[in-house]
C-alpha cells in the first residue's frame, strides 16, 4: 500500500506542510462560496479526499470549519484519527468511493490526484466527487502539470537534524508518467536511524483534458490558475483548481 512505509513519519519528514499553502490558496473560494449561499462557517461542510495524516483536516477545524477525510491508507489514518481524535475519516479509494452524506465543498491536495493513473479512473472519481456533493458544491484541488512532472528526473537531498531524505525520480515523456524513489534515515535512539524507502508513481494529464474530463462528470464552471503564480497557467509545473457543481 502506498505510504504505508512512511505514514508514521511523514508529518516528521515535512510532508505536510504543504497542506498550509493549499488552505491559504483555498480560502477566498470558501469564503466567496459562504456569502454567495449564505452558509455560516459552522455549518460548512468540508469532505478533504486523500487526506493523507489528517494535516488539511487539522487546519480546517482550527480555523472554524467543519470537516472530515477520507484516504485509501489505513496506515496514514491512523496518524490522521490520532491528530483529529474529534472527526470522522473514511478508509476508501477515490476511484469507487460513495458516501451518504453530502457536501458543500471537497477538497484533494498536494497532487493526489496524479497517482490516479488511468483517465478513465481519474474520470470515474471526478463522478464520485460530483455525487457526494450539494447542488452548486465546489471541487478545489490541484495537480502536478506534465511540465512539472518533467521535473521529477532529478535526484534531490535533503538534510536535517533529525533525518536525511534521498529523492531519485525520473519521467517517461512517451506516456506522461513519473516515478520517485524516495529513501529516508530518520534518528530512533542514540545513534540509530530507521531506513524508510518507498516509491510513488504519478500520471500528467493535459489541463485540456482534465477541464473536460470535469465536465463530462457533470461540472458547470472550473476556474484553473497556476498554483505558486509563478507562470501562467499553460506553462506553470502545478495548476489550482475550483469546479462548480
Amino acid at each position: 500500500m502506498m505510504y504505508s512505509s512512511l505514514a508514521k513519519y511523514y508529518d516528521k519528514l515535512g510532508f505536510n506542510e504543504f497542506a498550509k499553502a493549499f488552505l491559504l490558496k483555498a480560502l477566498p473560494f470558501f469564503k466567496k462560496y459562504m456569502q454567495n449561499h449564505r452558509v455560516p462557517k459552522p455549518y460548512l461542510k468540508i469532505i478533504d479526499l486523500a487526506c493523507g495524516t489528517g494535516e488539511l483536516c487539522r487546519l480546517l477545524n482550527k480555523n472554524g470549519f467543519k470537516s472530515c477525510g477520507l484516504d485509501i491508507s489505513r496506515d496514514m489514518l491512523i496518524i490522521a484519527r490520532q491528530k483529529n481524535p474529534k472527526l470522522k475519516f473514511y478508509n476508501k479509494d477515490l476511484r469507487t468511493f460513495s458516501l451518504k452524506p453530502k457536501f458543500h465543498i471537497a477538497t484533494c491536495s498536494f497532487d493526489s490526484l496524479n497517482h490516479i493513473m488511468k483517465g478513465d479512473e481519474l474520470l470515474a472519481t471526478f463522478k464520485n466527487v460530483y455525487r457526494c456533493l450539494y447542488k452548486n458544491g465546489l471541487f478545489v484541488f490541484d495537480m502536478n502539470t506534465i511540465t512539472g512532472l518533467r521535473n521529477w528526473s532529478i535526484q534531490f537531498v535533503n538534510s536535517r537534524k533529525d533525518y536525511l531524505i534521498i529523492r531519485n525520480g525520473g519521467y517517461d515523456d512517451g506516456n506522461h508518467k513519473a516515478y520517485m524513489f524516495i529513501e529516508a534515515f530518520v534518528k530512533s535512539k542514540g545513534k540509530c536511524y530507521n531506513r524508510l524507502y518507498d516509491v510513488f508513481y504519478q500520471k500528467g494529464y493535459p489541463n485540456s483534458t482534465v477541464r473536460r474530463l470535469l465536465k463530462k462528470a457533470g461540472f458547470l464552471k472550473i476556474t484553473m490558475s497556476s498554483f505558486h503564480q509563478e507562470k501562467p497557467v499553460a506553462q506553470c509545473g502545478r495548476i489550482f483548481v475550483v469546479a462548480h457543481k
